[in-house]
């Protein structure tokens, strides 16, 4: 797989949103059906575990998308300055 398509792939999403309004609405359902106050404490403890894991995660994929970026641009100019930069070498019949 080439550099351009993976950043392409990489691209940002609205999935990342969908997954945390998801599980946002699983909290608020979860905490609906707890019957004590003890099991909605429960409930808020470990969704917010959860949605601290996609944060990070998502955090993560951001990094990767800018270094993908970066690294995308690097590869350009190096292609372009090594287009301009070679000619025949007319002793070889080479490009150098």
């Amino acid at each position: 797989m080439t550099l351009t398509i993976r950043v392409r792939h990489l691209r940002p999403t609205s999935l990342p949103s969908i997954a945390s309004n998801s599980v946002r609405w699983a909290v608020r359902e979860k905490e609906d059906r707890a019957r004590t106050d003890a099991q909605r404490n429960r409930v808020q403890a470990r969704y917010a575990k959860k949605i601290g894991k996609a944060e990070k995660k998502m955090e993560t994929a951001r990094g990767k998308l800018q270094r993908a970026e970066a690294a995308l641009g690097k590869a350009r100019t190096q292609d372009t300055l090594a287009a301009k930069g070679r000619t025949w070498n007319l002793g070889t019949s080479l490009k150098s």
